[in-house]
């Protein structure tokens, strides 16, 4: 039986990295800005059109504040090949941005899935300014991160110019150039016989990166594994096919998920996506310490975030810590009051703790404070109790007796 931290977090996790490669990012010093740079106001800016764009769908909006130009100029320099060949690769990469299939559009299209994309700070990394964003899945389901690198354009406006992926642990044009560095040895000999070693068996392995993410995408894991297994030992280290490894895993059998994870996070024990897999990778052999641990660590590289409360308040009550999952929850929905999330994990301590006073008390605010229509919950197993207490009693005439708002005249 799978846990419930692995049974919640569906597949959102795999939405984020197919096709894409990984390497770490080293942390830099925050330093100020130059002069005349990208201000705290413009990044707002930039958040606040980027949200627009993904909760609207609109793949073209969104790519159309991403500098593509420089972005594949970065991912295409200092490799030997024919000015054709770099052309033929840029123009490809450049008419494909747009694409649901590209990235902008695997990122949009998680909108429909329920992902919330939401900026919660500009800071400065590399001397350049930027806007940290965090995708969260619905009902708790894990986090990722995205951080875009912001700059003004000859034409005053300002777009990312590159952005690092926190679950991935790279550049978007690390990304680009591990793949334009595989396409160009496999077209060009010359290059491919610099190569040495597990680079050349990498590049020789690039075809069945392909063959497993075609297998995931037709739900054949077990396939996929399969193909991953009979990989040389070098490539099976590889960053690159231990992610997508741990994409396959998922969705088979606990044992076969924890140990993909485990192993990723033996050989690359300090990469930020490490510790996002490590959430779910502890949470489920039940090494909550390690997990609450992993996202102490997370939490830290983001220069905090209120919403890494609701993940600790859910393990603290798998933990069997419902005080400290109580505590947290509230610090949860204190600390950001706008995110439903919080008032969710708070219900579910106290339907869990049978607190069936609070229980209605959170429910009120909840539905003061957002949009919702609530069901029967007498068809929710988890509000059995709630159910029979003298609060849902209460809960039933405060529903009846609320202020409607006036309907408006035809």
């Amino acid at each position: 039986m799978r846990s419930f931290w692995m049974l919640t977090r569906r597949s959102a996790t795999g939405l984020l990295f197919v096709g894409l490669t990984m390497s770490l990012w080293n942390s830099v010093v925050a330093q100020a800005p130059p002069p005349n740079a990208v201000t705290d106001d413009d990044a707002r800016d930039f958040g606040t059109a980027i949200e627009a764009a993904f909760t609207k769908g609109n793949i073209g909006a969104f790519s159309a504040l991403l500098d593509w130009d420089t972005l594949v100029d970065k991912a295409t320099a200092n490799v030997e090949v024919t000015e054709a060949f770099r052309s033929g690769f840029r123009n490809g990469l450049l008419k494909a941005v747009d694409n649901p299939l590209g990235f902008a559009g695997r990122i949009v299209s998680q909108s429909k899935e329920g992902v919330r994309y939401s900026m919660i700070r500009s800071r400065v990394r590399d001397k350049q300014k930027t806007a940290l964003f965090r995708l969260a899945p619905p009902n708790g389901a894990g986090v990722n991160y995205m951080e875009f690198l912001l700059a003004r354009g000859k034409d005053g406006n300002v777009r990312a110019t590159d952005l690092y992926v926190f679950f991935s642990g790279e550049l978007l044009s690390e990304t680009f150039h591990r793949a334009y560095v595989q396409v160009a040895a496999q077209q060009n000999r010359g290059l491919f016989d610099r190569l040495v070693g597990k680079d050349q068996e990498f590049v020789k392995s690039f075809a069945k990166l392909q063959e497993i993410s075609e297998l995931i995408a037709a739900s054949k894991y077990k396939e996929a594994l399969e193909v991953y297994d009979a990989l040389p030992e070098t490539v099976k280290k590889d960053k690159t096919f231990l992610l997508i490894r741990v994409q396959a895993a998922q969705k088979l059998d606990e044992a076969t998920y924890t140990k993909a994870i485990e192993n990723f996070r033996t050989l690359f024990p300090k990469d930020v996506c490490a510790d996002i897999l490590s959430i779910d990778g502890f949470a489920l052999i039940k090494q909550y310490d390690k997990s609450l641990a992993a996202i102490d660590r997370l939490d830290k590289s983001v220069d905090g975030d209120g919403y890494l409360n609701v993940l600790r308040a859910s393990l603290f009550l798998m933990a069997g810590q419902p005080e400290n999952a109580k505590k947290t929850a509230q610090s949860a929905v204190e600390k950001a009051p706008d995110m439903i999330d919080g008032y969710w994990t708070l219900l579910t301590v106290d339907l869990k703790t049978e607190d069936y006073p609070d229980a209605l008390a959170t429910l009120k605010k909840i539905d003061r404070n957002f949009e919702l229509e609530f069901g029967d919950f007498g068809a929710i197993a988890d509000y059995a109790g709630f159910v029979k207490s003298p609060q849902h009693n209460e809960w039933k005439d405060y529903v009846k007796t609320k202020k409607k708002p006036a309907k408006a005249s035809p």
